[in-house]
Formats: structure tokens, sequence, C-alpha cells
């Protein structure tokens, strides 16, 4: 049909009304007859807190480590996904329901024959194949193990630390009591998990080896501080240095002096030798007898020479002669001085004497400050040999050091794990986890499937389209025409006039 006027569905309902009506209620029926007749299932669910808040000791009041006494005594990190997702595999997990089971058996409901005859056509195919391959058959425990596990169920509340942990069973009593038993049974396992009673005996014998290896390390420690001499090795380098750099530099404060007095020295020196070292005061002279007495023989000689030149050759054996002559009675008259020094009379230069005095104050300056330098290149060498020395020492002292430290570290840690442990013993013992029965197991009141109420909403929903869609067929098989609107969709040509027939008493049809 192409036209979808409401008058005319409404014609074509009314006019296909009973194969419509007995499609909708045969369906109906239907499902209506399988949601009674469907065994019931029934959920029973639980609630499980997974608490970051659990009183959980990590060491004792008293053992608070000094360098941190604010850090927290109980464990109270956030809780993440792996803690949540750990904690629902350990509540799945298959061993946990075997465990489960076998604390109810004797209790659990038998299946029905129908039940039975299922489950063994389901494992069917199991047993051929263990048939086939020698492969080990489960046991009776482990195949209904197996087929609880499937009607069991865990979530994550969203947005939230809790766990939603549902079975479905026939029985609404077996789900409540089977819960129960598979939460006490993993509260058990959580115990065991946090806490094994052996060790809190492993951190006793630790912590006993460590407290030794700690008294040995401190009388090591002990030995090495006497033989060495070293009680605190950075106040007593921190002292040498100090010493050290005054000595260095009032080294080189007396090196600087020093050379200031020698170059003094050195000027000193050479004024002396630029001044003299008296001064002339008075002269008394008077003529020389010898050059008196000398000088007549000289002119002779002289005139002799000349006399001797004018006669014979100079080249000849007498002109040098006498030539000879004279030159040595001139050289001695001129080594003899015409005026005799009787007497000089003079004074020492007050220049000199003051160049002299300041000299003498320079070398024994000098002479202190060499010694001076001479003791301070002797200590600082002492305080560098004693530097090495502590340096030296110092590995030894700080290996030690470091072993006292370790193991004081070490038997802190192993001393605070022991509490941890001992704390831990108690607070299983005493139920206290953090994980905490938030809703116990309740009984299932309601079936979870199926639902009553929505499968036969759900139904009558149905069995109308199915009405609907049986009139919708009936009607296109029909060739039969009954409205204009069929002439229409058949005949090109506009509709005139509809004719009715009237019908006979007891006819069946319009």
């Amino acid at each position: 049909m192409k036209h979808h006027e409401p008058a005319v569905w409404l014609e074509t309902i009314w006019r296909r009304r009973r194969p419509a009506a007995w499609t909708a209620a045969g369906l109906f029926a239907l499902i209506a007859a399988g949601t009674f007749a469907y065994p019931p299932i029934y959920e029973s669910s639980a609630r499980v807190l997974v608490s970051p808040n659990r009183a959980h000791y990590i060491v004792s009041p008293a053992l608070q480590s000094a360098s941190d006494p604010n850090a927290p005594v109980v464990n109270d990190r956030e809780i993440g996904e792996q803690d949540l997702n750990s904690e629902m595999e350990l509540i799945t997990q298959r061993r946990l329901i075997e465990q489960a089971l076998a604390d109810m058996a004797g209790r659990e409901p038998a299946p029905s024959l129908l039940g039975r005859a299922l489950n063994a056509l389901a494992g069917l195919p199991v047993e051929l194949s263990a048939m086939l391959h020698g492969a080990p058959r489960p046991t009776a425990l482990q195949r209904r193990a197996r087929a609880a596990e499937r009607r069991l169920s865990a979530s994550v509340i969203r947005k939230s630390d809790l766990l939603e942990v549902s079975f479905r069973s026939r029985h609404p009593q077996w789900s409540r009591e089977f819960l129960s038993a598979l939460l006490k049974r993993y509260f058990e396992l959580h115990a065991q998990i946090v806490h094994d009673a052996r060790s809190e005996r492993f951190f006793e014998q630790q912590i006993l080896r460590r407290r030794q290896a700690l008294h040995a390390a401190e009388d090591h420690l002990r030995a090495v501080r006497e033989q060495t001499g070293i009680l605190s090795l950075a106040d007593q380098s921190e002292a040498i240095v100090y010493q050290l750099s005054g000595f260095q530099a009032e080294y080189r404060k007396n090196h600087s002096r020093l050379d200031g007095v020698n170059r003094q020295i050195a000027a000193l020196e050479e004024g002396l030798k630029q001044s003299p070292m008296r001064l002339l005061k008075e002269v008394k002279s008077a003529p020389n007898p010898a050059y008196e007495a000398l000088k007549p023989k000289v002119l002779a000689l002289q005139l002799n020479r000349d006399d001797v030149l004018r006669r014979y050759r100079p080249s000849s054996k007498l002109a040098r002669e006498v030539t000879q002559q004279t030159a040595n009675a001139q050289s001695v008259l001129e080594q003899e001085d015409y005026p005799k020094v009787i007497e000089r009379l003079s004074d020492l230069s007050p220049i000199w004497l003051g160049l002299a005095s300041n000299l003498a104050q320079a070398r024994v300056t000098a002479a202190a400050l060499a010694q001076s330098q001479r003791t301070l290149a002797a200590e600082i060498q002492t305080y560098q040999a004693e530097l090495q020395r502590l340096t030296n020492d110092g590995v030894e002292v700080e290996r030690a050091v470091r072993e006292v430290e370790a193991g004081n570290e070490a038997y802190l840690s192993y001393l605070r794990k022991g509490e941890q442990a001992r704390a831990e013993l108690q607070l299983n013992e005493s139920r206290i986890m953090n994980v905490v029965l938030a809703m116990p197991p309740t009984e299932p009141i309601e079936p979870r499937f199926p639902r009553a109420d929505l499968n036969l909403a759900a139904g009558l929903v149905l069995a109308l389209f199915a009405g609907l869609a049986a009139a919708w067929w009936e009607e296109r098989r029909d060739p039969t025409i009954y409205s204009a609107a069929a002439i229409a969709e058949s005949a090109p040509a506009p509709v005139v006039a509809v004719l009715r027939a009237c019908a006979k008493p007891g006819a069946a049809g319009a």
C-alpha cells in the first residue's frame, strides 16, 4: 500500500482482524508460557570495601626516624585500579570456588532431571576428547566449580572502592549460602597473603644478624678513630685548612717584604759605591827636593840630545841612546810631584754614613725575614703533610662511617619490618584487614531472570507489532480490491464512484 492515511490502515486492520488477533494472541501466549515455565534464576550479591585506612603500622611510635619525625605511622596510600583488579581476581579464582563448594558439601540442591541431562550433554565433548587423547578427566568437584564460575561475577562500582560480587542459581537460599562461604574463604586467603607467620621469625633472625654486624662496624670505627686520631674529619680538616691558609698568606706577605728589603739593599750598595766615604777638608804642601834636583839634569840631557841630533842622524846608535836617556829622565821627573803634600785633612761623608747605616739595618731586616720565611715554609710543609695524612686516613674513617651507617640503616629497616610483621599478625588474628565486607550476601526475593512483568510488557508490544505485520501480509496476499485506495494503486484512471454490495444475512465477509 502506497497510501498511509489512518483511515486506510484502520480499515485494513479491521478487515484482517482475525489473523492479526490470532497472531498477536499466539505470540503473547508463547512468551507468557515461556516466562512462567522457565525456571527462575536468583542472584545474591554482596559488596566488599577495599579500604586504604587499615591500621597498618609501619613502625611503632618509638621507632620513628629522627630525620623524618613527621613520617606517617599508618599506610594511607590511595587505592588504585590495580588493587581493585587484584581483589577481583582473588575473589573469583577457581580454587576459592572449589573450597567453598567443599565447605558446602551436602547442602547443594540437586539439579533436576532435565538439568542433569543438559549438563551431561554439555560435558560430552570434553569426555570424548579426554578418552581420545588420554587427558585427565575433571572430578565432580571441578565440574561443579567450573559451572559455578560461569555464574559468578565481580565488578567495581564506578567511582568508588567497592567491589560487587554476585552469584546466580535457581535457589535463592543456595545463592546466599554459597556466596557467604566464598567470601569467608576469600577473607582467609587474604589474611594469609597479607602476612605469613614465618615472616616474623625471619625478621627476628635478620634483626639479630644486623645487630651483630652493626656492633662489629662500630667497633671497627672506634679502632680506626683511635689509630688515626680523627674524631671529626670535617672539623679537623677545616681547622687545618684554616691554619694552613693563614701560614700561606703570611708566607706570601713575608716573601713580598723580603723582596722589597733585598731591592733596598741593592740600591744602598749602589749608592755606597757612588758616594765617597770621606770629604777632603784642607791640604798642606811644600816644594819637592827630588824634583828640584832632577830638573837641571833633565834639561842638560835634553840639550845634549839636541846637540847629538844636529851632528848625527836620528837612526844612529848614539842618537838613539841619547834620546832614550833623555826620555827616561823625563819620565822620572814626571813621576815626582812638583808641590809635595805635607798633610791632608778630611771628614767622613754624612751621606755615606746614612747609606751605610740604612744598609746595615736593611741587612739585619733581610736576615730576620729570611729566617721567618724558612720557618713559615717549614710550618706550611708540616701542615700540608698533616692535611695529606688526614685525607688519607679520612678515607678509611669515612669507609668505616659508611659501614656503620649502612649497618644502622639495615638494622632499623629490619626492625621496622619486624614491628610491621608483629602488628600485621595481631591485626590478622583480630580480623582487621584492608578489605571489609560492606554488605553481606543478600537472599534474593525476586528472580533475576525471567522478569515476568518485563517479559509480559515486552511480549505485549511484540504481539501488537506481530498482529499488525500479519494483517499487512494478509492484505498483500489477497488480490481482491476492497477500497478506492486499492483501485487508485492499480488503475491509472481516477475513481468516480464506489458501489457497495449488501451482505446477505449470515454471509461472512463484506
